[in-house]
């Protein structure tokens, strides 16, 4: 079942007694329900997941919160839509269930859109940690509010609240995304620089959930990349493996998961380069 079938609310696929299912949904709502059932009720995690607001992976059983849920997911899709074509390849899917941690390179302000369109295309909504001051930008940063992203206060005492708040994302099972760079990469061949430690941290404090490095490739920081819709290519890989480091959270072991990560996403940022090269 696709978001734009959202409307109909997501407390009828769930409730037969739900008064929609004896509206013009109702033909609908049936059919809706036997697809979901038959992918074992992947968007109505989706859904839940997304949960804006608190509660973000409690049950929810209000047709107000179930229809604000699908409002956002639709919006979240249609900004990603207008802002990139986006072209990805996966070496491993990203699992539909259950914690995960999502790094990628960060080339422009805009390419979290693009990543969202990747695992929103995987079922999964993504939590992404952005730096404070976007949370006060127009439009934008009530987006980000309603949608759930994550506030990091860079350069303060208080950054370390991001991660704690990242932590509960995961242990509630959804998936939270990074950049360890921590900001746009500046450098002249447009390949990541320097990393933060970060999403090894996380990764070392949760060690069940997988972290799937992604590459991006494409779009430009600039001006004219905000009247122009680019093409965006994406590489999703598989899980980096550290098992190398398990049982350990000291600052060394970060450091070394930290290199670990970023040579795994500047591999796949090689396959996304390489799409982008041949469109």
């Amino acid at each position: 079942m696709g978001p734009a079938h959202a409307s109909c609310g997501w407390t009828a696929l769930q409730d037969e007694s739900h008064p929609l299912r004896h509206r013009g949904c109702a033909p609908f709502v049936r059919a809706a329900v036997r697809r979901d059932q038959a992918k074992g009720g992947a968007w109505v995690r989706l859904l839940r997941e997304g949960g804006w607001g608190r509660g973000h992976n409690a049950e929810v059983t209000t047709p107000r919160q179930h229809l604000k849920n699908a409002a956002g997911f639709v919006l979240v899709w249609a900004v990603a839509k207008l802002a990139h074509r986006v072209r990805f390849r996966t070496a491993g899917a990203i699992p539909r269930r259950g914690p995960v941690i999502l790094v990628a390179n960060h080339l422009t302000m805009s390419d979290p859109l693009a990543v969202a369109r990747v695992t929103i295309g995987h079922r999964r909504f993504p939590h992404f940690l952005a730096m404070k001051e976007v949370f006060g930008w127009p439009v934008v940063g009530a987006l980000a509010r309603a949608t759930g992203q994550i506030p990091v206060a860079r350069g303060s005492a208080a950054a370390a609240d991001a991660l704690d708040a990242a932590s509960e994302r995961l242990e509630q099972g959804q998936l939270v995304a990074l950049y360890p760079e921590g900001r746009l990469t500046t450098e002249p061949d447009r390949m990541p620089g320097p990393a933060r430690t970060g999403a090894a941290r996380l990764a070392l404090r949760h060690p069940e959930a997988p972290v799937i490095p992604v590459g991006t490739w494409g779009p430009q920081q600039g001006h004219r990349h905000l009247w122009h819709r680019h093409t965006a290519c994406l590489s999703v890989g598989d899980p980096v493996d550290l098992s190398a480091w398990a049982g350990r959270t000291d600052d060394a072991a970060a450091r070394e998961v930290t290199d670990a990560i970023m040579a795994a996403i500047r591999e796949e940022i090689g396959h996304a380069r390489q799409m982008w090269e041949s469109r």
